[in-house]
């Protein structure tokens, strides 16, 4: 029949194994196999046949649900349906459950199809059994019947590569179309190789390949020299077996229209476009949520002494596929109802109710994601802090896990808590988590910049203390320098850094002192001075002595002339040569020494 009546519906076959003839329900999107208008096939006395010869190449970069659904021809109807897992997808069709979910991958897509005959049912053949139709239609078993079928096939080659911080993606990426359009012109040498370039093979082996076809193939190629290969052979092989074909277009006649006496009903109803819009733009933004929450994670994935942090994005990550199952879930028992008319569309709306991303929450959730993204880059600075100390110990794990391991007297642990368990911003828009979704939700949380420039000031001055601790004490045996993350809940919702010292096993008080001032003298003679200095600015309570170093101008190796007895800020100094002197003065703690202080002025 023809194929251009506006009541006709024209959908992708995705695989499914779809005969003329054959009955279908728009309202499941379910091929009815059981039953049908003929006793038998329609004999081919009733088909028209028509051979086609039509074949394509062409190459995307391309990525997201929506996206590979239009490579595949799938309308939005049908892609409603293979969200809600109404249709199983197979072949080529199966590209569309694949998605990348790294912003630094670059994929390409290399589409080739071909068309080869379509089979139409003519309208003498549908219209001979009024009989056995009208019975179908009482039973409301199925809404259209099978009258069209375009054969032939559809190969995907999906070309990944991984992008480093420092590369330039539009330099990458046009380099890699321009490389991919050549794959026709790649000669295949008499033993099996590539006659190719050094260069071009180098920027194949940069890349990872994966197929989806609809064609029988030995095996499936995982090189890009394995691909050039097969797609060589793709011509030959459709020229030479045109069973390997399969239904890629149907096309369907309702079942009601085919009442001669126009007494039947429609039994079943279109979603409206901008419903159907909306829900897809849902599905786009909650997978776009997962990449960036992916990426944030990955992001974390080297420094994993911030594991608090990483297990909270994990945490929201999990909650977004969750959230996708219920979505899918919900719209699986939806969809039949709303096709069938005892539903309205309007109920689609709940959908919504799980996950705002309206466009009122769309610029907070951008200041979100650089929020962030600026929080990763500073605990990056922080870990190559760290580590430029060797003797400091970055736990990936809770403390109380591994204390025992320490067999130390002392521990002295810096504790970063920045990151709440739960965060509030994410809270509103992850509305489905909520006990109650219908509740109102506070639209104006503010995100806690927690690195304002105060705080993170105050923070990376006592990350620094640590550190300048620990390298003044790199020799001491009885005393482990450990720093991990945990979560600010714990802190009183504090955001900043702690410092707890162990003695034994169990926390005792202790500030980290810094460097004390630097020295000055007076009453300076011949052969002596008072030397005085001012004590630390921070953790000067942890202080129990202090030493006083000297050296001079022609040894300018520092050297302990004394220690105090206790914490006095001055001592005077006798029996100097007549040299020129310097002094700097280190505090002493109970477990550890301080870091010296700058030199004086030089004196005589």
């Amino acid at each position: 029949m023809s194929t251009e009546n506006n009541s006709t519906l024209k959908i992708m076959a995705l695989g499914r194994p779809f005969k003329l003839g054959m009955l279908y329900d728009y309202r499941t999107d379910q091929l009815i196999s059981d039953t049908s208008l003929w006793n038998s096939n329609p004999s081919s006395e009733y088909i028209n046949c028509q051979p086609l010869s039509w074949n394509k190449c062409e190459l995307y970069i391309t990525d997201s649900f929506t996206e590979n659904a239009d490579l595949l021809g799938i309308d939005n109807n049908l892609k409603l349906s293979v969200l809600a897992n109404l249709v199983q997808l197979s072949d080529s069709a199966k590209l569309i459950d694949n998605q990348e979910k790294k912003n630094h991958v670059l994929r390409f897509i290399l589409k080739y199809s071909i068309k080869k005959r379509i089979h139409a049912l003519t309208m003498t053949c549908i219209n001979k059994n009024y009989t056995k139709y009208k019975e179908i239609l009482n039973q409301q078993i199925a809404t259209h019947v099978v009258t069209d079928i375009l054969y032939g096939g559809e190969i995907f080659f999906v070309f990944d590569r991984i992008l480093s911080v420092d590369e330039n993606r539009k330099n990458i990426e046009n380099s890699i179309k321009l490389f991919l359009k050549k794959i026709e012109t790649f000669q295949i040498l008499d033993n099996g190789e590539l006659d190719w370039k050094n260069h071009e093979k180098k920027l194949a082996e940069t890349l990872t390949c994966q197929c989806y076809s609809d064609f029988q193939i030995q095996t499936n190629p995982t090189t890009f020299e394995e691909i050039v290969k097969l797609y060589q052979e793709l011509s030959k092989l459709i020229h030479q077996n045109t069973d390997n074909t399969i239904p890629k277009q149907v096309w369907m006649y309702p079942l009601y229209l085919l009442d001669e006496f126009q007494l039947a009903k429609k039994n079943f109803y279109e979603i409206s476009d901008d419903m159907l819009i909306k829900i897809l733009e849902l599905f786009n933004n909650l997978y776009r949520l997962k990449v960036i929450f992916n990426n944030l994670k990955i992001s974390l994935s080297s420094m994993q002494m911030f594991s608090r942090t990483e297990q909270q994005l994990l945490t929201y990550f999990t909650q977004l596929s969750e959230i996708e199952n219920h979505l899918r879930n919900h719209l699986m028992q939806l969809l039949p109802k709303i096709r069938s008319g005892s539903m309205n569309e309007i109920a689609l709306n709940d959908l919504f109710k799980d996950l705002d991303l309206s466009s009122s929450n769309q610029q907070r959730l951008n200041d979100w994601i650089q929020f962030k993204t600026d929080e990763i880059n500073i605990f990056k600075d922080f870990r190559n802090d760290l580590r430029k100390q060797d003797n400091i110990h970055q736990l990936s794990c809770s403390f109380d896990e591994v204390q025992n391991q320490f067999k130390s007297k002392f521990i002295l642990r810096l504790i970063i808590h920045v990151t709440e368990k739960k965060d509030s911003f994410l809270n509103e828009i992850f509305q489905y988590n909520n006990n109650d979704i219908t509740k109102p939700i506070n639209q104006n949380t503010n995100q806690d910049y927690w690195f304002n420039e105060n705080n993170l000031s105050l923070i990376q001055n006592q990350i620094s203390l640590f550190i300048e601790f620990a390298r003044f004490n790199y020799s001491k045996p009885n005393i482990e320098f450990i720093v991990n993350e945990e979560y600010a809940d714990e802190f009183q919702m504090n955001k900043g850094v702690t410092s707890i010292l162990y003695q034994n096993g169990i926390p005792i008080n202790f500030k980290i002192p810094s460097r004390p001032e630097q020295p000055h003298t007076t009453n300076v003679s011949d052969h002596s001075l008072t030397l005085h200095w001012s004590k630390p600015i921070h953790g000067s309570q942890s202080i129990e002595q202090y030493k006083i170093y000297s050296r001079n101008t022609s040894n300018y190796k520092w050297k302990l002339l004394l220690t105090t007895k206790d914490t006095t800020l001055s001592v005077n100094i006798p029996n100097l040569m007549k040299k020129k002197y310097q002094f700097r003065i280190q505090g002493t703690t109970f477990i550890g020494d301080t870091a010296a202080s700058n030199a004086s002025d030089i004196i005589g």
